[in-house]
């Protein structure tokens, strides 16, 4: 194994995609905190601003972008 190869960082995991508000179009807000990652509509023209909680972000992004 190449020196490199034991010093090289971590590659970091791909930013979950998030779609945008399904009420008023504006690009949602993301929160990560200690044990929750938060996503919501915090557009001032949003009149409904919908959220969803979860434990990681993969899980709180996939919650934010299902449609039905």
């Amino acid at each position: 194994m190449a020196l490199q190869e034991l010093y090289a960082k971590p590659a970091r995991p791909k930013e979950a995609y998030l779609l945008n508000c399904p009420f008023c179009g504006e690009p949602p807000t993301k929160v990560k905190e200690p044990h929750q990652v938060t996503v919501a509509c915090k557009s001032p023209s949003c009149s409904v601003h919908p959220h969803v909680s979860a434990t990681d972000e993969q899980e709180a992004a996939m919650m934010w972008n299902r449609r039905l």
